[in-house]
């Protein structure tokens, strides 16, 4: 697509980065500017803004840090808007949704109560017979079907989640009412292709792309609360880490 300018912003008074951040930001979730358009240049956005160069520098950094552009090495700047963005922070869906001034909402495809299975006893330390809530849910923001989510969590530790309604409710401020929040996870991720029913489900073609997501949650004690595997569509997720050389890390 070819450069967008921002017609109609007045000058009549300095603006600050903030408000640019703003302005733009506005502009990209009406979709007034799309996925895949480039913006103007720094010096050219600055004209038209009425700003300095580095007023404009620390605004794009900014879009960038909220996952609404990315830097392109031959195009410049890029609207490339991720429905959910990992960023070395464990969030729930539902707080990236308000993230994004978005409705996190859910299609429950299974939720009951089993006992756990040799691996899980192993992995959250129950014993044989315990129970587990086994929670399956179509996770959408707003309308967008974004990811298919398994979660399973020892029953004993929160049994008021056996009669929660998860088309709406939040698993992880359920578990934080009880005590038990997570705080960190080992989060494992990887490139899969969608079957059918999961195509059918996030509204893709078969054998689309899908970033599998693996994640054991524990509490600030330590224990794990939580284990739970996420289908997310490859268009719809993003994540984003910082790595550090050997020598950096000691």
């Amino acid at each position: 697509m070819s450069d967008i300018s921002f017609p109609g912003i007045t000058k009549e008074r300095t603006l600050r980065y903030d408000d640019v951040v703003r302005r733009i930001e506005e502009q990209i979730r009406s979709g007034n500017l799309p996925n895949g358009t480039r913006l103007s240049g720094e010096r050219d956005m600055a004209r038209e803004m009425g700003v300095g160069r580095v007023t404009i520098r620390r605004a794009l950094g900014l879009l960038r840090d909220k996952a609404l552009i990315r830097l392109d090495g031959t195009r410049g700047w890029i609207v490339d808007q991720a429905l959910v963005t990992e960023r070395n922070a464990l969030r729930s869906f539902t707080e990236f949704a308000a993230l994004r001034r978005a409705r996190a909402h859910a299609r429950v495809l299974r939720q009951g109560i089993r006992e756990a299975t040799l691996s899980e006893i192993e992995v959250f330390g129950l014993a044989v017979g315990d129970r587990v809530m086994d929670l399956v849910r179509l996770r959408m923001m707003d309308d967008e079907p974004t990811a298919l989510e398994e979660s399973r969590v020892p029953l004993d530790l929160c049994p008021e989640l056996a009669l929660a309604d998860f088309s709406t409710a939040s698993l992880h401020a359920l578990l934080r009412s009880a005590g038990i929040g997570p705080v960190r996870a080992d989060y494992d991720l990887t490139a899969v292709a969608a079957n059918e029913d999961q195509a059918a489900l996030l509204q893709i073609t078969a054998r689309a792309p899908l970033l599998a997501a693996e994640a054991i949650a524990r509490d600030q004690t330590g224990r794990v609360v939580e284990c739970s595997s996420s289908l997310f569509r490859a268009d719809r997720y993003r994540f984003h880490t910082t790595l550090k050389s050997g020598s950096d890390v000691g």
